[in-house]
């Protein structure tokens, strides 16, 4: 073979590596781009890290980052039929989605919330699958219905129906049907004692622009 034609098979042979290349990072770039649900309802300012602003029907991706402005709040259906309220001034990252059986529920499902008030009902996945962090405490889903008010310093959390996992400075525990827990000046004792150990707390006094856990509950 002369030089010319082995500088022709490696032309070619680049460009087929070159081609199969392109190709894997198109199929992993839309396996994160993979929809992993739908925005039921939006009132105010609601947007999407890098997206813009998203409104009612938008789908959702596994690592979006949504944000709410001080008016604003959204629901959002995942795949599996897990609903998923976001209050005013609150952020979170949809961190590690996972499909399971034909794509009806999933293997594998992480919230991370940095910031605002939520309320969760799970959907048709394994109770095992949900996962949710903030930046003080770790949640594991029993199945079950609840609210939280995340801020950067503190976590609670009102569980409606079935169990979660509580787990904040390095201590878990379940949290049960009618149950609250958290470092909160309102989820302690008499002596002044944080009680996580999962007791009522009093409803917030202001529910502006649901900005707080209370307005996000059913009514």
């Amino acid at each position: 073979m002369n030089d010319r034609s082995a500088n022709a098979v490696s032309i070619k042979l680049g460009i087929m590596i070159f081609a199969v290349a392109v190709a894997l990072l198109g199929a992993s770039a839309s396996l994160a781009a993979e929809m992993i649900g739908t925005v039921s309802s939006v009132n105010g300012e609601v947007t999407r890290g890098g997206g813009g602003a998203i409104k009612a029907g938008d789908s959702v991706s596994q690592g979006e980052v949504i944000k709410s402005s001080s008016g604003g709040s959204a629901k959002i259906t995942f795949s599996d039929g897990t609903s998923m309220s976001v209050g005013s001034s609150a952020q979170v990252t949809l961190s590690h989605f996972v499909y399971a059986d034909k794509k009806k529920t999933f293997e594998k499902a992480s919230f991370d919330l940095a910031k605002g008030a939520f309320r969760f009902a799970t959907g048709n996945s394994d109770k095992s699958a949900y996962e949710v962090k903030t930046p003080t405490s770790t949640l594991s889903v029993r199945g079950t219905v609840f609210t939280m008010n995340v801020t950067d310093k503190n976590t609670t959390v009102n569980v409606q129906s079935g169990t979660v996992v509580f787990c904040q400075g390095g201590k878990c525990h379940s949290v049960e049907a009618g149950q609250s827990a958290g470092e909160d000046s309102s989820d302690s004792d008499q002596n002044g004692q944080s009680n996580t150990t999962g007791m009522p707390l009093p409803a917030p006094k202001t529910q502006e622009q649901c900005a707080s856990v209370d307005c996000l509950n059913p009514r």
